[in-house]
């Protein structure tokens, strides 16, 4: 496979190079380089098989994909405030878990405010999860 990446992202080829539905990777891209491009400071990783964020050595979200949707993972504490919002827009909820169906947008705007939430809420925080 040809690579991928656009440089801002590179640290995510493998990743997105191994999702064999060309559609599905193809948003998986376009979300994580909105991510990488709207928090530069933001260290990308995969971790655990997944793409994630991380500022000062905290985790800020996760995301993963199946073939019928993308996976957006925050920790819960942070997930708690917007799950409201997320439902009413008809997302599907779990409880570390926002479920963005392939075939709808993608939030951008509430994924921005969970983003910068998170950020702002860890600040503080010298751990990687949430204590």
């Amino acid at each position: 496979m040809t690579t991928i990446g656009n440089g801002l992202i590179d640290e995510f080829n493998d990743y997105l190079e191994a999702i064999d539905d060309a559609a599905v990777r193809e948003r998986v891209f376009t979300v994580l380089t909105w991510v990488a491009d709207h928090y530069p400071h933001l260290e990308r990783r995969i971790a655990w098989n997944k793409p994630m964020f991380v500022d000062h050595g905290t985790f800020i979200v996760g995301f993963s994909h199946t073939a019928h949707h993308l996976a957006v993972a925050p920790e819960a504490v942070y997930l708690e405030p917007f799950r409201r919002r997320f439902d009413e827009r008809g997302y599907s909820l779990g409880k570390r878990i926002i479920r963005i169906k392939h075939s709808v947008p993608v939030p951008y705007d509430l994924l921005e405010e969970l983003i910068d939430a998170t950020i702002k809420g860890k600040e503080h925080t010298t751990t990687f999860w949430h204590r």
